[in-house]
């Protein structure tokens, strides 16, 4: 498996499959026609590390379900995508939004904005502050609710002999 480095605990996208006008999919670079390098976090290692027992070098790390290419189609099914945005209440939900989660965890953890830009493969850091401006906004408003919200206002309002709800 060319495309898993363990030992550097990453692994390489540098290929991509697209639809062809005859449903065919079609091996390509990627959008950006650059490499990159995803994080692979230890809570990933054992079940990338048996997906990749026995594959040729160029082979795909999953397939689907059937044995072929695992398209949008065949990880919805897979992983009863239905069933997820019923249980999370959001129908509008996208698999494209787990990149989205993605890039805002990355840089909760603490990932440079540059070293996001080149794991998600975009263009310019303008495309990655996208993210870092809704994460600055998500924070804002999560002080905001703690302030307004939280432990110390009760404490403020059982001191001045207000009654609790």
């Amino acid at each position: 498996m060319r495309d898993v480095d363990f030992t550097n605990r990453v692994i390489i996208v540098g290929r991509s499959y697209s639809p062809g006008r005859n449903g065919e999919l079609i091996l390509q670079g990627t959008k950006g026609r650059k490499l990159r390098h995803v994080p692979l976090i230890d809570a990933l290692q054992p079940y990338a590390k048996e997906a990749a027992v026995a594959k040729a070098p160029d082979a795909l790390l999953f397939d689907g379900i059937l044995g072929g290419r695992l398209t949008g189609g065949t990880f919805k099914r897979a992983v009863g995508w239905e069933m997820i945005r019923s249980v999370l209440g959001r129908p509008d939900f996208k698999v494209k939004d787990l990149r989205h989660t993605f890039a805002t965890m990355m840089l909760d953890a603490g990932v440079s904005a540059n070293d996001t830009k080149d794991v998600l493969g975009h263009s310019s850091l303008q495309v990655t502050d996208i993210y870092t401006r809704a994460r600055a906004a998500s924070r804002a408003a999560a002080v905001l609710d703690n302030h307004i919200n939280g432990p110390e206002m009760v404490q403020k309002h059982e001191m001045k002999g207000e009654a609790k709800d």
